[in-house]
Formats: C-alpha cells, structure tokens, sequence
C-alpha cells in the first residue's frame, strides 16, 4: 500500500527485460526504486508517454504556445518564466479595452475586498480589532513603550535573520544593559542581569 500511494504500480513497474535495459544505460537498482516510487519515467518508452500526457497548450492564435512537461525541474522551471512572461505580455494585460483608460496590468489594486473584510473582523472579532487599535495608547507606561516599539521595528522582520537580533543587541549594549546567553530546550536566550 505504500508504495502504491507513491506512484508504484504494476502500470509503472518494469518487466525483468525492462530492468536490464534500465541497467544496462547505467540505472542503479537504487535509483530505478527511486524513479518508481516518485513515480516518474525510467524507460525512453515511459518517458515519451510522460511528455504526452502531460502537454498542454496556452493562449490561441499566434500567442499559443505549447508545453511539453519534463520530469525534471529546471524544463518546468522554464515553463513558468514562459508562462509568465506570455501572461504580463499579454493584449488582455497590457492594452485599453472595454472603456478601460488605462490597462489591467498598470492599473493599481483597490483595497475594497480588504476593507469589506477588516468590517467583517470588527463586527465578529472585535476583541481582535481591538489589538490592533493605536487610538489612545499611551507611550509613557510600558505597555505603550513596547506597542510602539514592535510596531517601529515590524519591518527589520523582513531585512534578515542577523539584522532582529543585532539590533537587540545594539539596543541593550547603548543601554549598558549586561546579559549572558544560554541555552533553554535547544534555543538560545539571553538573560539580562542588571543595568547601569
């Protein structure tokens, strides 16, 4: 059951003949139980009917364009960029239509269907709307200080992994704020221990 679930069958299983030619173009046994629990082609016959069934063609006219899938990743790979270059290069994207003044693809993106949810979250789950509330907020008690703090620092998440942590560092060195670092269930944490 399995390896039925991964893709071998008796219809992607090799004959014994199959297998010695499979060995004969220097296919380990390892890598022949490999390509059949991935369910992929090992023989040239499997690898041509792989390719089609699974062609497909996109778009019509001069811009069709036809995909023959491979069972590697670099060709599917490729196969994207194409479909995304025919996509953003596309009549339908690119040029004014329907009493369009400016093309889909320049135009830029409304916030309605982001708004008509936040309503949603207000009216069902205002105790969360309420945490992201900034009315009111007092920065000279700590509560405040931290809400204000996380808030001006969101987007160093998005730098890089180094870049949170030195910060923090930074922060309690200008502070001269003395901490040690140790070990807690496999994760490194600091301790901080007095400051001056």
């Amino acid at each position: 059951k399995k390896y039925l679930a991964k893709g071998v069958n008796r219809n992607t299983s090799l004959t014994d003949k199959q297998k010695a030619k499979a060995k004969e173009e220097g296919l380990s046994d390892d890598v022949i139980g490999a390509l059949m629990m991935l369910g992929l082609p090992i023989t040239q016959k499997q690898y041509e009917t792989y390719k089609a069934e699974r062609s497909y063609t996109v778009g019509k006219g001069e811009n069709k364009i036809e995909f023959k899938q491979e069972p590697y990743a670099a060709p599917i790979n490729n196969d994207v960029l194409d479909q995304k270059f025919a996509l953003l290069g596309n009549e339908a994207m690119t040029l004014t239509k329907d009493g369009r003044q400016v093309p889909i693809a320049y135009e830029s993106a409304v916030l309605d269907p982001l708004l008509k949810e936040w309503d949603w979250i207000q009216e069902n789950l205002p105790e969360l709307a309420e945490l992201t509330e900034e009315d009111d907020v007092d920065v000279d008690n700590l509560s405040g200080k931290l809400k204000a703090w996380t808030n001006n620092k969101e987007g160093a998440r998005g730098i890089g992994a180094a870049v949170l942590p030195n910060v923090i560092l930074n922060l309690l060195g200008e502070a001269r704020v003395k901490y040690r670092s140790i070990k807690v269930d496999g994760f490194n944490c600091l301790i901080c221990e007095d400051s001056k």
